[in-house]
This record gives C-alpha cells, sequence and structure tokens, in this order.
C-alpha cells in the first residue's frame, strides 16, 4: 500500500498541471452530482484510500467476529428478561424490540466504523449503526468521480483496482432476507420508510431505481403519512406495503412516537415485514460499548470474542459519580483532552 501511494505521490508531481485540472473537474462533477444537497458538498482527496487483499480479508474477518458478537448479544437480550434490565430502553421501545420479526436474520444490515493503525493493525471501534445505515451514494459518486482523476487513471494501467458495491448487493441481501419471511408474498411491494424531512433523499432515489431493476415495485414513503387499517399497512400513495426497507431510525420513531402510530401498529401486530427490525437498535445504543465489557456479556461469550471486545471496543461508561470510578477521572479528562486537540487540528486540517 505504501508503493502505491508513492506511485500517486510521484505521478501527481511528474503531471502536476494535468492533475490540477483533473481535481477542478472533479469538484464540479461533485458539485453537480445526487451528493450535492441541504447547501453542502461531500469532500474528497485527489488521492484515493486502496487497500491491498490481505487487509481486505483482515476486514472481513473483523467484520465476521463483530457480528458473530452482536447477533449474541442480541439473541439473549430477546431471550432472557434479566438481561435485559441491563439497558436503558424504555418500556414502549421494549415492546417493538420484542416483537418477532418473522425472518432469518436479527441484524439485517450495519456499518462497523473503527480507527485503523496500517502499521501493526490495531483498531479500536468508535461507532456502531444499523437503523438508517447510510453513505452508500457517497460511496457510489466518489467511485464514479474519481475516473476523472488523471493520477487514477495512470495507476490503473499497473495496477488492478476494484471498488465495492452497496446497491444491489443490498438488493439481493435484503430480498434473500425477505424470502425467508414467514408471510412472504411472490411479488413484494417494497417501502423505503424515512421520516422524509430530512434524509438523505437522492440516496433513497438510487435504491428505488435499484429494487425498481430487480423487478420489485418500490415507494418512498414519509412514516407519518403511513395508514393501517384492516391488517395491512397503506403507503402514502394508496398501495399496500409488504416489506419495509428502514431507514427511519429508532430514536426519532420515538421522539415522534404519537405520530406514527399506524406504522407502529403494524409493526406490533406483525403485518409488515419490516428490515431492520427494532431489535437492531439493540446494537445502535451507545449503551453497547458498556454493557460489552461487563461480565454479564462476557459470560456468555467465547474466549475468543471476549479477548475482542477487550482489546478492540472502548472502555465505557456514564460519566456520573455513582458509575464513574474517580481515580479514572483524570484519565477520562486526559482523554476528553485529546479527542478535542484531534478534532481541532483535523478541522483546521479539512478547511486548510
Amino acid at each position: 500500500m505504501k508503493k502505491l501511494l508513492a506511485r500517486y505521490q510521484q505521478e501527481i508531481s511528474d503531471n502536476f498541471e494535468a492533475n490540477r485540472a483533473s481535481a477542478l473537474a472533479i469538484k464540479n462533477y461533485l458539485e453537480h452530482s445526487q451528493v450535492a444537497y441541504h447547501g453542502r458538498c461531500v469532500h474528497t482527496l485527489h488521492i484515493p484510500k486502496v487497500f491491498d487483499v490481505d487487509v481486505i480479508e483482515y476486514y472481513q474477518k473483523i467484520t465476521r467476529t463483530t457480528y458473530r458478537i452482536f447477533e449474541k448479544v442480541i439473541r439473549e437480550y430477546l431471550d432472557n428478561p434479566q438481561y435485559r434490565r441491563e439497558f436503558p430502553f424504555s418500556r414502549e421501545l421494549e415492546e417493538l424490540i420484542l416483537v418477532p420479526n418473522g425472518y432469518g436474520s436479527v441484524l439485517p444490515i450495519a456499518r462497523f466504523d473503527i480507527f485503523f493503525n496500517e502499521e501493526d493493525w490495531s483498531f479500536k471501534f468508535c461507532e456502531i449503526n444499523t437503523d438508517g445505515t447510510s453513505a452508500m451514494l457517497e460511496d457510489y459518486v466518489l467511485n464514479m468521480a474519481i475516473e476523472e482523476n488523471a493520477a487514477h487513471l495512470k495507476v490503473k494501467e499497473q495496477y488492478q483496482l476494484e471498488t465495492f458495491e452497496l446497491f444491489d448487493s443490498w438488493v439481493k441481501s435484503f430480498i434473500e432476507i425477505y424470502q425467508t419471511y414467514d408471510k412472504k408474498v411472490s411479488n413484494p411491494r417494497v417501502a423505503i420508510v424515512d421520516f422524509l424531512e430530512h434524509c438523505s433523499i437522492t440516496e433513497f432515489e438510487e435504491f428505488k431505481k435499484r429494487f425498481e431493476a430487480a423487478g420489485y415495485e418500490t415507494e418512498i414513503c414519509e412514516i407519518t403519512q403511513m395508514k393501517y387499517q384492516d391488517g395491512k399497512l397503506y403507503s402514502p400513495s394508496g398501495a399496500v406495503v409488504d416489506v419495509i426497507y428502514r431507514r427511519a431510525v429508532t430514536s426519532d420513531i420515538m421522539k415522534n412516537y404519537q405520530d406514527v402510530q399506524d406504522f407502529i401498529a403494524a409493526v406490533k401486530e406483525q403485518n409488515v415485514c419490516i428490515i431492520g427490525s427494532f431489535c437492531t437498535q439493540i446494537i445502535h445504543n451507545k449503551w453497547l460499548f458498556k454493557i460489552l465489557h461487563e461480565e454479564v456479556t462476557l459470560s456468555f461469550l467465547s474466549d475468543e470474542e471476549r479477548d475482542f471486545v477487550k482489546k478492540h471496543i472502548p472502555a465505557t461508561n456514564c460519566l456520573i459519580q455513582d458509575a464513574v470510578i474517580l481515580t479514572k477521572l483524570s484519565e477520562i479528562k486526559t482523554n476528553i483532552s485529546l479527542s478535542r486537540w484531534i478534532h481541532m487540528h483535523l478541522r483546521a486540517f479539512m478547511q486548510g
């Protein structure tokens, strides 16, 4: 990877004006693309991040181990009333989490964010996203924009470089999951559901296009305008919804609970397939990092999984006197100061 980085740098240095022109072309492309919305546009760098096969295989191993742990945590929560008491969920949310989803997966989609040290391959998790996992469109558009990059085009003459595909692969997985649903229909109508006032609508439109190309009628739905009647959930256009790709995050749903009662009723009565179901909130919630380090969770993990948690999940606790060991406060303050320093300098770098 270092050799490849040096190749990009040399190409830019040797052909600076051509690369300057291509960088401006990329900037113009992005500013008129699907990722230019809400008065802003995604940023990028002229040298793309490229990983070799060994690193990608290592990422896949990380993903498999992480998923296995998370699946165990979700199933323990669903099966063990005592374990549920360890989580800070309201009664209303717990009821939704415990509704059987009717298909074979408890965690259909997620994004695992890590800090990865390329020198020694050590890493730490920084965030887990399940509900509303996004950024597929940014990835897709940036991969198209890079074809304007003069240095990249020259490097491609020497190296075989590939990107990851995140739309059609999800449509395929989504339908495979639906095929395990105990009330499936032969040609399901898909609804992409969110609070549309503050969603990534262009990403939804791309997913709609991909679902329809695969043969599934699809509608982007404002969650507050869905109607539930006679055991069926209807989209704002009046069409029956068979399966939901849920992009509405759980916190938004709970905050607007009274405004989405038709949606909630359909879920509770198990009259619509919802991918992913509310049990994904067990992983999405920041409480996860805390509970992973506690014996109540470690006790049902394998030796390998316990070691994985201790090495790679940041030690996490509540910043209240009862939950924090006072001797650790200086360490917490030091870490907070360091985080602020990193954020300040990173922001200065991005702006400058």
